[in-house]
């Protein structure tokens, strides 16, 4: 015998909201490529995760070398402007880092140019070198 309900149709109600259940879930996965399409997301995903670990560059820049040895150091600063104020340099106020002579505007700060990191110095005289 026939299953029926207070409205007269065939099916419970349970049974047409499962139904309904199925079918949108069915649509789902056809609009996004099933089970297979997740799979390729994710590695989609990874994959480009792997690109921006290992193959872009990470930004470390070579370190500066030193002069060559019949150069030994500069005689004049190769910059017209403090490192530390960004003040125009004063002549006789240097310092030497790797044999390239850094001119300064006073002598507080030369003493910021020491203290800088080499990070900080080296990244300095990349810019000039340039």
């Amino acid at each position: 015998m026939k299953n029926t309900n207070a409205h007269g149709g065939g099916v419970d109600g349970a049974d047409r909201r499962a139904g309904k259940r199925d079918r949108h879930r069915d649509a789902r996965m056809r609009r996004f490529g099933g089970s297979r399409g997740r799979i390729a997301l994710v590695l989609a995903v990874v994959g480009l995760v792997l690109v921006v670990v290992f193959i872009l560059p990470r930004g470390k820049s070579n370190q500066v070398g030193s002069l060559p040895r019949s150069t030994l150091t500069t005689s004049t600063p190769m910059n017209a402007s403090d490192p530390t104020s960004g003040k125009p340099v004063v002549p006789g106020i240097t310092s030497v880092y790797k044999g390239y002579t850094i001119g300064h505007c006073c002598g507080p700060s030369k003493a910021d140019w020491e203290a800088l990191s080499v990070e900080k110095k080296e990244a300095f005289i990349r810019a000039y070198l340039r």
